[in-house]
């Protein structure tokens, strides 16, 4: 198994992504180099300045994604990343992985990126045991 040493934390917009500089700041103490995409709804719990100042590097928005015109960002932090971890993992963005659905930078992140991935849900108990259901024509 390849050594883990550069790990991308995507987050999505659950209040949970208030937690996030915490569980940063913990990988940074492990020797892990961290680096962050961020969901708009992501950006209404926890600051992109303040995920930057605690990586030391920008945190990816969907807003300045395409900022840097000598590469396309999801691709390169997938190029980058050993890892990806995705938390919160929103019911809403579990739906898109799933169908492979990329209208954010942390969805095109995730479809950019063949190597390990984590995802930590986190959702209303109700939201998670309900199980996915077929789309019905004409219903």
């Amino acid at each position: 198994m390849p050594t883990i040493k550069n790990i991308v934390v995507l987050i999505t917009g659950g209040i949970a992504a208030y937690k996030v500089p915490l569980l940063v700041r913990s990988l940074m103490r492990a020797d892990y180099t961290v680096r962050v995409a961020m969901t708009p709804a992501a950006a209404t719990f926890v600051t992109p300045a303040t995920l930057a100042t605690l990586t030391k590097h920008e945190a990816v928005t969907d807003d300045h994604e395409f900022d840097h015109p000598e590469h396309v960002v999801h691709v390169e932090l997938a190029q980058w990343a050993d890892m990806m971890l995705v938390v919160p993992a929103t019911a809403n963005s579990l739906a898109k992985f799933a169908q492979g659905l990329a209208d954010n930078v942390v969805s095109t992140s995730w479809l950019a990126f063949d190597g390990p991935k984590l995802v930590v849900p986190a959702m209303n108990d109700k939201m998670w045991l309900t199980p996915p259901r077929k789309v019905m024509s004409g219903v």
